[in-house]
Protein backbone atom coordinates (compact mmCIF):
# COMPACT_ATOMS: atom_id res chain seq x y z
CA UNK A 1 0.00 0.00 0.00
CA UNK A 2 1.29 3.53 -0.67
CA UNK A 3 2.26 5.80 2.06
CA UNK A 4 -0.58 8.36 0.87
CA UNK A 5 -3.14 5.71 0.87
CA UNK A 6 -2.10 4.30 3.99
CA UNK A 7 -2.31 7.28 5.77
CA UNK A 8 -6.02 8.18 4.02
CA UNK A 9 -6.81 4.70 5.27
CA UNK A 10 -5.50 5.47 9.29
CA UNK A 11 -7.95 9.11 8.92
CA UNK A 12 -10.58 6.99 7.39
CA UNK A 13 -10.62 4.36 10.23
CA UNK A 14 -10.44 7.21 13.23
CA UNK A 15 -13.18 9.58 11.15
CA UNK A 16 -15.78 6.43 11.26
CA UNK A 17 -14.36 5.88 15.03
CA UNK A 18 -15.41 9.01 15.77
CA UNK A 19 -18.67 9.29 13.81
CA UNK A 20 -19.78 6.48 15.63
CA UNK A 21 -18.88 7.70 19.09
CA UNK A 22 -20.27 11.23 18.58
CA UNK A 23 -23.17 11.41 21.30
CA UNK A 24 -25.50 13.72 19.07
CA UNK A 25 -25.39 11.10 16.53
CA UNK A 26 -28.79 9.65 15.47
CA UNK A 27 -28.13 6.02 16.38
CA UNK A 28 -30.07 2.65 16.84
CA UNK A 29 -31.32 2.25 20.46
CA UNK A 30 -28.51 -0.26 21.90
CA UNK A 31 -25.48 1.02 19.81
CA UNK A 32 -22.51 1.85 22.23
CA UNK A 33 -21.12 5.38 22.24
CA UNK A 34 -18.11 5.22 21.75
CA UNK A 35 -15.76 2.86 19.26
CA UNK A 36 -11.94 3.03 18.75
CA UNK A 37 -9.59 1.71 16.40
CA UNK A 38 -7.83 -1.08 17.76
CA UNK A 39 -5.59 -2.86 14.62
CA UNK A 40 -5.37 -3.29 11.00
CA UNK A 41 -4.66 -7.27 11.13
CA UNK A 42 -4.98 -7.19 6.96
CA UNK A 43 -4.00 -4.83 4.65
CA UNK A 44 -3.83 -4.97 0.66
CA UNK A 45 -3.01 -2.51 -2.14
CA UNK A 46 -6.49 -1.42 -1.93
CA UNK A 47 -8.61 -2.95 0.38
CA UNK A 48 -8.03 -3.94 4.48
CA UNK A 49 -9.47 -4.86 7.35
CA UNK A 50 -10.48 -2.47 10.26
CA UNK A 51 -10.86 -4.10 14.12
CA UNK A 52 -12.88 -1.56 16.38
CA UNK A 53 -13.52 -1.97 19.92
CA UNK A 54 -16.90 -0.90 21.26
CA UNK A 55 -17.84 0.82 24.76
CA UNK A 56 -19.73 -2.45 25.41
CA UNK A 57 -16.27 -4.43 25.38
CA UNK A 58 -17.76 -5.84 22.00
CA UNK A 59 -15.41 -6.14 18.76
CA UNK A 60 -16.53 -5.10 15.09
CA UNK A 61 -15.24 -5.77 12.25
CA UNK A 62 -14.92 -3.08 9.09
CA UNK A 63 -13.95 -4.05 5.44
CA UNK A 64 -12.69 -0.67 4.02
CA UNK A 65 -11.59 -0.57 0.41
CA UNK A 66 -10.20 2.07 -2.03
CA UNK A 67 -11.57 3.38 -5.39
CA UNK A 68 -10.63 6.41 -7.18
CA UNK A 69 -7.23 5.25 -8.39
CA UNK A 70 -4.12 7.67 -8.82
CA UNK A 71 -5.54 10.94 -9.46
CA UNK A 72 -5.55 11.41 -5.75
CA UNK A 73 -9.18 11.98 -5.65
CA UNK A 74 -9.47 8.71 -4.46
CA UNK A 75 -11.08 7.61 -1.43
CA UNK A 76 -11.76 4.86 1.55
CA UNK A 77 -15.12 3.29 1.59
CA UNK A 78 -16.25 0.77 4.00
CA UNK A 79 -19.15 -1.65 5.71
CA UNK A 80 -19.40 -3.81 8.17
CA UNK A 81 -19.62 -7.58 7.13
CA UNK A 82 -22.52 -9.96 7.86
CA UNK A 83 -22.12 -13.69 7.43
CA UNK A 84 -24.65 -13.16 4.53
CA UNK A 85 -21.50 -10.96 2.60
CA UNK A 86 -19.01 -13.42 3.29
CA UNK A 87 -21.20 -15.79 1.09
CA UNK A 88 -21.83 -14.05 -1.54
CA UNK A 89 -17.77 -13.11 -1.42
CA UNK A 90 -16.83 -16.96 -1.59
CA UNK A 91 -18.33 -17.12 -5.20
CA UNK A 92 -16.88 -14.21 -6.75
CA UNK A 93 -13.59 -16.44 -8.03
CA UNK A 94 -15.48 -18.94 -9.86
CA UNK A 95 -17.83 -16.91 -11.02
CA UNK A 96 -15.09 -14.08 -12.46
CA UNK A 97 -13.06 -17.38 -14.36
CA UNK A 98 -16.68 -17.99 -16.04
CA UNK A 99 -16.97 -14.46 -17.23
CA UNK A 100 -13.51 -13.66 -18.43
CA UNK A 101 -14.28 -17.05 -20.40
CA UNK A 102 -17.14 -15.77 -21.43
CA UNK A 103 -15.11 -12.33 -22.63
CA UNK A 104 -12.22 -14.66 -24.04
CA UNK A 105 -14.79 -16.25 -25.87
CA UNK A 106 -16.43 -12.52 -27.55
CA UNK A 107 -12.90 -11.14 -28.23
CA UNK A 108 -11.73 -14.10 -30.49
CA UNK A 109 -15.17 -14.45 -32.05
CA UNK A 110 -16.50 -17.36 -30.59
CA UNK A 111 -19.91 -18.38 -31.17
CA UNK A 112 -20.97 -19.11 -27.35
CA UNK A 113 -20.53 -16.54 -25.22
CA UNK A 114 -22.16 -18.47 -22.62
CA UNK A 115 -24.33 -15.50 -20.84
CA UNK A 116 -27.27 -17.13 -20.97
CA UNK A 117 -25.60 -20.17 -18.76
CA UNK A 118 -24.24 -18.02 -16.16
CA UNK A 119 -27.20 -16.74 -15.05
CA UNK A 120 -29.10 -19.77 -14.61
CA UNK A 121 -25.57 -21.78 -13.13
CA UNK A 122 -25.21 -19.03 -10.53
Amino acid sequence: MRAEVARKLVEAAEGLARKYSDPDRQRKEGWEKRFEVVGYPVVGETAAIVIFRKESGKTALAFFWWSGGDNGKGGWHYFFPSYGHFEVLRKIPEIQSRVEMMNFNVNTNRADDGHENLSQEV
